[in-house]
């Protein structure tokens, strides 16, 4: 057996595998990847979509912060605070378990 015979045999060993791989591979339903569940504030969250800035600052969000959030409204869901840079991820990891997102009844901007 020759070395060009021997690489063509592995080359093709190569491609049944690469195509049993990707064959194999479960593919991602689109929709539901990028589904993120909005989430109903309980009575000890605050509800970025209608939150004063009082409660907000509550938060220990500052001004800056606050003014940003609600400028931003409406969020589809609490990530959207870092994904859009509306709060940095610092301070998102300090409140996330204190925030909640209510299906807004106006559309989302998107910039």
């Amino acid at each position: 057996m020759t070395s060009r015979s021997v690489l063509s045999l592995a080359g093709a060993a190569l491609g049944f595998v690469a195509v049993a791989l990707w064959l194999g591979k479960k593919q991602p339903n689109p929709a539901s990847s990028r589904t993120v569940p909005t989430e109903e504030p309980n009575e000890s969250s605050v509800s970025l979509n209608s939150a004063t800035p009082e409660d907000l600052r509550t938060l220990g969000l500052d001004q800056e912060v606050v003014d940003r959030v609600i400028e931003n409204r409406p969020d589809r869901n609490k990530l959207e605070l870092v994904s859009r840079l509306i709060v940095p991820e610092d301070i998102y990891s300090g409140i996330h378990n204190r925030i909640a997102v209510e299906r807004p009844d106006e559309p989302v901007k998107v910039a």
